[in-house]
């Protein structure tokens, strides 16, 4: 990975997923470390991970890919 940021933010992820959370716990930590992105400049990147509480991410980005 070419973004040392990016890179950081997959491996506290992973290390959750290593502590092997169960996926009630998993989807609170998704959330809390991952809101929704919003106002996100244009050619950003924004990284978000599931399970999640709600599908709410995923319609944020459908919306987005449905705007073409």
């Amino acid at each position: 990975m070419r973004d040392e940021q990016i890179s950081k933010i997959y491996e506290m992820y992973w290390q959750e997923l290593y502590n092997d959370q169960n996926a009630r716990l998993l989807r609170l930590w998704n959330d809390e470390n991952f809101p929704l992105p919003i106002n996100l400049k244009p050619r950003s990147i924004q990284t978000t991970f599931s399970p999640r509480k709600s599908l709410e991410v995923l319609e944020w980005y459908a919306a987005k890919m449905n705007k073409g």
